[in-house]
């Protein structure tokens, strides 16, 4: 018997045939459009879904496809918020990855390239240094810090202050000298955890987590209830959210408190209301939306 396994990804369909002893006879990969994202509808005769999210072809009662699936990731209506934001008198920001940029026909001037190159640019956070609210962007080649232009007029300056592959980085004053921290995840989707103080200039890592924080994803960085930290949530494992924060400040000793585990948070982020702290957690392991209440 041979089992047939398919895998309809972000950017590209996959397939595996194997047999009952799971050696691979064939497999195959066809990638997406990078602006159009389709599959085309056909006579259903069996189907089985696994994180459709969004995209779905719906049918009439013989199983006859009634139009194509616009998939969540087709990007086409990219230009369509551009004008509607022009339309507004308005800015728009708009996140681009590299293979969409490349075949991006609409006719904008506020969007510039501030840095080529880069893979897997995953991780983005913004933090004020020095006064100046600055942009972050973790990348296989590193982590960037992108300093905005002081005149309309001006230059964007982008710097290299890591050259370690890394997935996210968040922001904090650990020991409260005045001066931000930052923990990063690494590699891409990894199991480390670090953070580095910047001394004489560079960052410089001063920690690492003891364990490994299997498929890293949700970061959040910042005061909680008084205390500078970041949190982090890993999606195997243990899939633990923690909360790393400095317990001797002279001797830059860390430790991670244990808020959760076993829920596989992917997205993590820290807010108040009322004069109360919680923290919002999209588990998504467990397929659960989160909400706890930090105790004082």
């Amino acid at each position: 018997m041979g089992i047939l396994v398919f895998d309809v990804g972000t950017s590209s369909m996959r397939g595996v045939l194997m047999n009952e002893q799971a050696d691979i006879l064939c497999q195959f990969q066809e990638k997406y459009h990078p602006v159009w994202c389709e599959e085309h509808g056909h006579k259903v005769e069996m189907i089985s879904l696994t994180a459709q999210r969004t995209s779905m072809i719906p049918v009439d009662r013989d199983g006859n496809a009634l139009c194509d699936a616009v998939m969540w990731q087709d990007k086409r209506t990219s230009v369509d918020i551009l004008r509607m934001a022009e339309n507004l008198q308005c800015k728009v920001v708009v996140p681009i990855h590299w293979d969409v940029w490349t075949n991006f026909q609409a006719d904008c001037d506020e969007i510039k390239v501030l840095k080529e190159g880069l893979l897997k640019n995953h991780g983005y956070c913004k933090a004020e240094v020095d006064g100046v609210l600055r942009s972050y962007v973790a990348a296989n080649e590193g982590v960037f810090e992108c300093i905005p232009p002081e005149s309309e007029e001006g230059t964007w300056e982008i710097k290299q202050i890591l050259d370690e592959a890394s997935s996210d980085m968040a922001f904090a004053d650990f020991d409260n000298d005045g001066e931000l921290e930052m923990l990063t995840i690494s590699p891409f989707h990894g199991e480390k955890i670090s953070i580095f103080k910047k001394q004489d200039g560079e960052f410089k890592k001063v920690y690492t987590y003891e364990k490994d924080a299997e498929f890293a994803h949700g970061i959040w960085g910042g005061e909680i209830a008084g205390t500078q930290g970041v949190l982090i949530g890993h999606r195997k494992g243990e899939r633990n959210l923690l909360f790393f924060r400095c317990t001797d400040p002279e001797k830059l000793t860390f430790t991670a408190d244990l808020l959760d585990s076993d829920i596989g948070p992917a997205n993590v982020l820290h807010y108040t209301n009322d004069g109360e702290d919680y923290i919002l957690s999209a588990n998504r392991e467990i397929d659960e939306i989160a909400l706890y209440k930090v105790e004082k």
